[in-house]
Parts: structure tokens; C-alpha cells; sequence
């Protein structure tokens, strides 16, 4: 797995909306973040690759700032 501040506040932004499971975020990049990000991708259709890319951080962006 990977580690760093944007991997740190990927299961936070994922668990706000609803697709991290577990109580506690870490800076790691492991298996439940990588299938919440899967299932996040899959319910707004996009490629489930469980890559944090371009097009899933955009929309979770919109998605974060109400916009």
C-alpha cells in the first residue's frame, strides 16, 4: 500500500460519503480503502479500477463541496 497526506484524507473523504466501513482512518493505502473506492466508483460509473485517477477525484471533489 501507499502512504502520505493524500492518501490520508481519501478515507476520510470516503467514509463521509458513505463507502469506508471501518471507524478509523489511517495514512495507509490498504484493502478496505482500496474496495471503498471501488464501490464508489462503481455507484457513480466510472472505471473500478481502485486507482485514485482524474476522473474519481473530480467527482469526489464535486460531491465534497456540495457544488
Amino acid at each position: 500500500g501507499m502512504r502520505g497526506d493524500e492518501v490520508e484524507r481519501l478515507p476520510s473523504v470516503l467514509k463521509k460519503l458513505g463507502f469506508f466501513p471501518g471507524k478509523i482512518t489511517t495514512d495507509y493505502f490498504g484493502d478496505i480503502t482500496k474496495r471503498s473506492l471501488i464501490a464508489f466508483q462503481k455507484t457513480h460509473g466510472l472505471e473500478t479500477s481502485g486507482n485514485f485517477d482524474e476522473a474519481t477525484r473530480n467527482i469526489m471533489n464535486t460531491l465534497v463541496s456540495g457544488a
